[in-house]
């Protein structure tokens, strides 16, 4: 609950550059900060202040408490969704379709390319 109160530092990374380093001896309670709290108002309005009823409370008690109950179901019922590679493979059949019709043509293409990410591997 503590670390809820840490403000979120002024250079946050939004994507790994490198493998993440070891967690702190502290453990996983030190990746969490005020930033973290941005999820709750994500699951419902005013998420926040729910949140603020169950996380002062031992977690044991948690399942206990109404506030935790609708986040968790809130939480429960979000789809998980990829965009990013979704997008790239729709791109990749968009591109794929409008190179040749011709199954031949085709796969000479692709064997082509195999053939010269081998000669060029960077």
């Amino acid at each position: 609950m503590e670390n809820l109160q840490i403000t979120k530092a002024s250079k946050s990374v939004k994507r790994l550059d490198h493998p993440p380093e070891p967690l702190s001896p502290l453990g996983l309670a030190s990746c969490f900060t005020q930033k973290t709290t941005v999820l709750f108002d994500i699951l419902h309005l005013n998420g926040k202040d729910m949140a603020q009823s169950f996380l002062a409370k031992d977690p044991g008690e948690w399942s206990d408490d109404l506030f935790y109950q609708e986040l968790r179901r809130a939480a429960s019922t979000m789809t998980v969704v990829n965009d990013s590679a979704e997008r790239a493979i729709a791109l990749m059949q968009k591109y794929n379709a409008s190179l040749t019709k011709n199954e031949e043509h085709k796969q000479f293409l692709l064997q082509l390319v195999q053939r010269h990410r081998k000669t060029c591997p960077n």
